[in-house]
């Protein structure tokens, strides 16, 4: 198999991170946060403040900025039976509809209902889809599923 086709694969994305390296906040104040510098003409990595950002662009670089916010996407929840789920929103479809992630998938068919304890909020599984652990799933219970 070529390198071209590994990027197809989810494999080639799959690496361990330590907990303690993933950010759980951002920065205040934001523009002290980490930046990562790759030197293209010798490989070397330096590890920088954002601040700096203004010494390592060059006249034709073009900055992008990524303005996208991150909706809190990763859903812990028990099945009526009590056992935990991991539900993970993909996709809104309608009005509290989703295409989702289940964990565990296996014991999470349609019919099977989640509660998201104290909220009165619950979500209930429409159907499988074929994408492994994908789930449409309906919330009810839940004018806006972000307020719980």
């Amino acid at each position: 198999m070529t390198d071209t086709q590994n990027v197809f694969k989810k494999s080639a994305y799959e690496f361990q991170l330590p907990s303690e390296l993933i950010a759980k906040y951002p920065s205040e104040p934001r523009d002290i946060s980490r930046l990562l510098i790759l030197n293209r003409n010798n490989g070397n990595i330096e590890e920088k403040i954002f601040t700096n950002i203004k010494y390592f662009l060059t006249s034709g670089d073009a900055l992008v900025i990524n303005e996208t916010k991150v909706m809190p996407a990763r859903l812990l929840g028990v099945k009526t039976s009590g056992a935990q789920v991991e539900i993970l929103l993909l996709r809104q479809e309608t009005f509290g509809i989703w295409e989702a992630l289940v964990k565990p998938a296996r014991r999470l068919k349609a019919g099977a209902v989640v509660e998201f304890p104290p909220s009165p909020v619950q979500a209930e599984i429409l159907e499988e889809l074929e994408q492994d652990g994908g789930r449409r799933i309906k919330f009810h219970n839940c004018a806006d599923f972000l307020v719980f």
